[in-house]
């Protein structure tokens, strides 16, 4: 029997943006590679949802000293689409070349990001030319490819729903094994080696209480042959956000070159607010960011408002997934929304910021321009104060508590008289039940204005004394 080699991807340490790629391709063990020339095709398809026609790219791997020496490409695209697509598929074959020069195996070569589907292809052709420079291709095994059936980016799942992969299987007359236990997915080492069904598989993962992490392990098995193991780690997400409301800082980086940055608000473990906190989306991206804003408001269609983790994690929101695999992100800013996505997921996993047993929330207080100081020649300033749905927001501007005796804002809509100086507004929201929410506290200023420059260009002369 061969060596086996465990190749793990450490996928949730990718960065969110990056599309989920293969898991471990080609490993020649202890195999020796022949010297001499080899090539494979493979059939590039279902990108943008198969509006491009697929075609087939070329793999050429030339072998010197039992290494990659050199590797080539050619594809049938037509003359047009390969205006259209040259970038992307230079990226790719750049990528692959890099990464597999002077090198026996492609064992954690990843596909390239944001060209994913021909880096595929490369991939995988390349490991057929390899698997045929092989000395005795008889005693080795290409690795099974894993891919997340969904398309998703990382790894997290609800646990109720569990988890779909395909695995696609190169290897004639080879059979897939698994393990969820951490053993070795080997059946004439291990009993609990479990068969894949028709190169899929399903995990369940419904019986689990709290949030937990397991590894897939994967193999290709012929008789007494066996390939190189794929591991992959899994997390599983259930439905316990606890008791009160908490704040989450969420932030992650996206592939257009900057960090989204959110703070959401859970009760009881349910997402009751989302607020953009200062994102800097940078030149030609501000109105993708725009677009996506649509997923942190109450009421649209694919609003996130009202979901629990797990269901956060089950958002198909697969940026280069067929318009099935992407059908909860916003249309023409599917990375941004998968980006989002994968900042919430991530930040609901972290310690909140702030706590409070409550579980009504305190009301929001905003204003025009986002400030809080106010030229204190004007009579009053108008705020917007609001509270959750079915709740009243009662306020007092002396620094005292507020209880359901207070003044009440009517219709959001908060008129402040100048207090000649610093105003200390609290607010609280009150429900028919007798909840009470935590205070939500502003201090407002009525200091005199400096003046305001419009713009413009302006010019004056000036003669000068002798």
């Amino acid at each position: 029997m061969q060596k086996r080699i465990v190749s793990a991807l450490m996928v949730l340490l990718l960065v969110i943006s990056s599309v989920f790629t293969p898991l471990g391709l080609f490993s020649a063990g202890a195999a020796t590679l022949l010297d001499g020339t080899y090539s494979a095709a493979a059939v590039v398809e279902g990108y943008l949802d198969d509006e491009l026609p697929p075609y087939t790219v070329t793999m050429g791997l030339e072998i010197r000293d039992g290494v990659i020496h050199n590797i080539t490409y050619s594809t049938d695209m037509t003359s047009d689409l390969w205006a259209e697509n040259e970038y992307y598929v230079e990226d790719a074959f750049t990528h692959l070349k890099n990464a597999a020069s002077g090198r026996d195996n492609l064992d954690g070569i990843d596909a390239f990001s944001g060209a994913t589907y021909v880096s595929n292809a490369m991939i995988s052709a390349s490991a057929r030319a390899l698997r045929d420079a092989l000395e005795d291709p008889s005693g080795t095994l290409i690795t099974p490819q894993v891919r997340p059936a969904d398309a998703r980016t990382a790894l997290f799942y609800s646990a109720e729903k569990g988890a779909v992969f395909n695995v696609i299987n190169e290897n004639a007359d080879a059979q897939i094994y698994y393990t969820m236990d951490g053993s070795l997915p080997i059946p004439s080492e291990n009993s609990g080696a479990m068969p894949a069904a028709g190169n899929v598989i399903t995990v369940s993962a419904a019986s689990l209480a709290e949030d937990t992490s397991v590894v897939l392990k994967v193999a290709a098995i012929r008789g007494s042959v066996d390939s190189t193991v794929v591991e992959v780690p899994i997390v599983f997400l259930t439905k316990d956000g606890g008791v009160g409301i908490k704040q989450y800082n969420a932030v992650e980086y996206c592939s257009f070159g900057y960090n989204v940055q959110l703070i959401v608000t859970t009760t009881n473990g349910v997402i009751t607010e989302i607020r953009d906190n200062q994102t800097v989306p940078g030149a030609g991206n501000q109105g993708y960011w725009e677009d996506a804003l649509q997923l942190f408001a109450r009421g649209t269609p694919r609003s996130l408002i009202g979901k629990t983790l797990p269901e956060i994690a089950e958002l198909r929101t697969a940026a280069s997934g067929t318009a099935e695999q992407k059908a909860d992100a916003v249309t023409g800013a599917t990375v941004v929304s998968n980006t989002a996505k994968y900042a919430i997921i991530k930040g609901l996993r972290e310690e909140p910021f702030y706590y409070s047993p409550n579980t009504l929330e305190a009301p929001s207080i905003t204003s025009d321009d986002g400030y809080f100081v106010f030229d204190n020649t004007l009579t009053e300033a108008v705020l917007r104060v609001e509270a959750p749905e079915g709740a009243a927001a009662h306020y007092t501007l002396d620094g005292t508590e507020p209880n359901p005796a207070s003044p009440s804002v009517q219709d959001g809509a908060l008129t402040i008289p100048n207090g000649g100086g610093a105003v200390e507004l609290r607010v609280a929201s009150f429900s028919n039940d007798g909840q009470r929410s935590d205070v939500a506290a502003k201090t407002l200023l009525f200091v005199p204005c400096m003046g305001i420059y419009n713009d413009g260009t302006y010019s004056r002369a000036h003669t000068a004394a002798r």
